[in-house]
């Protein structure tokens, strides 16, 4: 035999040897995302699935249909550290379904809402409505958003060839691999003993002590008085309105809430959408609720106590811990005097659908101005007063 002819059969056999090694790494991939699957599924292990950050437009449609809870939330990010069913369930006793995604957009979490109610219809949904910015000022969707994986189409007709998807999807998927070795990780580490505080990253806590510049920056603005006026674009919210009416439709209850923001938006694009909530009120077969958090209050003003370390509310980030769910949740669902519940500052939120027009209207402007440092009375005082009462009632809200 010839050289020629020996380098083609050792050529031969390389690629065959190749091939087979890559349909061998396909096939294992593929039998590993299938039974990490299988394991992430478990309805003990859903709710630790759920709070881990960075993958949930893949994995939470199919979790959803899995554990066909009771209560759900969508949004973005902050919904998503929000909401820690491990500690909202007993709260509330129901089964909560968390579906905040990372930097999930409105158009998003209409869809997601779309596929799941084609699946399970919830008794009630909680919406941030900071998470429904219409683009421009959002983009339409983020990275690994797959209308495939949803049961529905936009048009609301059935999605025929989903299972395919979602198998696909989920057995082929580097970024799936990537996140099922996340899971395993924290999961392994939660079975050695490790506290949820420990593992996942809505858990974590900011230093305040290290933030001495940004508190006194944020005194500042709520101390000296401002004129500022709004200069700005209203949003149209329209994939707000079209997720109300698409969950009023089903006989879903709606609680819509602004989160736990430090400042208040704008007058003019709260008091936009509140005129909007309560036209769709008016529409909605179901029970609708709105209540706002997202302004200067015993909760965001936290950084402002004495000698306040690391924070019981806020991430370093800045977004949300699950312990501020917990206040949010007994305050929604008029959950004050159960056993876990958590005391309430007297001034944390209130239901503007549930209180007069013209007093919905005062009391929005008057939140915008605390962030522009117009007060009235001794406000600031009592609120910082009642934190520093609380605080440590506050600090055993969430698991050790």
């Amino acid at each position: 035999m010839g050289l020629v002819a020996q380098s083609r059969k050792a050529s031969r056999r390389f690629v065959r040897v190749l091939i087979l090694c890559i349909v061998s790494i396909l096939f294992a991939v593929v039998l590993l995302n299938n039974a990490i699957f299988q394991l992430i599924k478990s309805p003990d292990q859903i709710r630790t699935a759920e709070m881990i950050p960075g993958w949930g437009r893949i994995y939470k449609p199919l979790l959803y249909d899995a554990a066909q809870p009771d209560l759900v939330s969508f949004g973005y990010s902050w919904v998503r550290d929000l909401f820690d069913p491990e500690i909202a369930e007993p709260l509330i006793g129901k089964t909560f379904f968390n579906f905040g995604v990372s930097g999930g957009t409105s158009y998003e979490s209409y869809r997601f809402m779309q596929g799941a109610l084609a699946y399970h219809v919830p008794e009630a949904a909680f919406l941030d409505v900071r998470a429904f910015y219409d683009v421009p000022r959002a983009r339409l969707t983020e990275h690994q958003f797959d209308d495939s994986i949803l049961r529905v189409n936009r048009d609301g007709s059935p999605n025929t060839t989903v299972a395919l998807s979602r198998w696909f999807k989920m057995s082929t998927a580097g970024a799936v691999l990537g996140s099922n070795i996340r899971f395993l990780r924290t999961n392994l580490a939660l079975r050695a003993g490790s506290t949820r505080q420990d593992v996942l990253e809505p858990y974590q806590h900011r230093d305040w002590s290290i933030m001495p510049d940004k508190i006194a920056d944020y005194r500042r603005q709520l101390m000296e008085p401002s004129a500022e006026s709004f200069d700005g674009d209203i949003p149209t919210f329209s994939d707000l309105a079209a997720s109300v009416k698409l969950l009023c439709g089903a006989g879903v209850t709606v609680h819509l809430y602004d989160g736990p923001y430090p400042c208040a938006e704008p007058t003019e694009i709260a008091l936009s959408r509140f005129v909007l909530l309560k036209g769709l009120q008016a529409q909605c077969a179901s029970d609708m609720t709105f209540h706002a958090f997202g302004y200067p209050n015993a909760v965001t003003m936290e950084g402002l106590q004495e000698g306040v370390g690391e924070s019981i509310f806020f991430r370093p980030d800045g977004h949300p811990r699950p312990t501020i769910g917990q206040l949010i949740l007994t305050r929604i669902l008029g959950l004050e005097g159960r056993d876990l519940a958590p005391t309430l500052p007297r001034d944390f939120g209130v239901d503007l659908l549930a209180i007069p027009e013209s007093e919905a209207r005062t009391w929005i402007a008057e939140k915008d101005g605390r962030c522009r440092g117009k007060w009235s009375g001794q406000t600031m005082e009592q609120i910082l007063a009642e934190l520093a009462t609380n605080y440590a009632s506050w600090a055993d809200i969430a698991p050790e």
